[in-house]
């Protein structure tokens, strides 16, 4: 279980950090094909802020998770629920103030995540 959300941990974190440096270093998300007629029902006037967000809560703090899970921690499992709740909440709010960015093969499989990094962190909790 723990190698598995390990996995999970490094693809989520590599692909935010790629996606977030894109949208920071080309606020206009022109890069990855993302208009910014997307914004209008959101406080943002480009990728800016999204962009950091995205690299410092999913991008960074998976892999600091990941780091957590690789040296055996006693925090994993906790930090593992935390990152969990973190991704589903940041895929909820997207989607409450931004309903036409809805991508099923993106959301769906990220959903997923943060359900199995919450559910395998009380997995985890309870065989410590």
């Amino acid at each position: 279980m723990r190698i598995f959300t390990i996995i999970l941990l490094f693809i989520l974190g590599i692909g935010a950090l790629g996606g977030a440096w894109m949208l920071m270093t080309d606020p206009s998300g022109e890069t990855l094909g993302i208009p910014l007629a997307l914004l209008q029902t959101t406080p943002f006037k480009n990728y800016l802020i999204p962009g950091i967000l995205l690299f410092t809560f999913i991008g960074l703090l998976s892999l600091y998770v990941m780091a957590l899970g690789l040296k055996k921690s006693n925090k994993y499992p906790l930090y593992l629920i935390v990152q969990g709740g973190i991704l589903f909440s940041w895929l909820t709010i997207e989607l409450m103030i931004n309903r036409n960015f809805y991508v099923h093969h993106l959301h769906i499989p990220l959903y997923l995540m943060g359900f199995i990094f919450i559910g395998m962190g009380f997995k985890l909790k309870k065989i410590k």
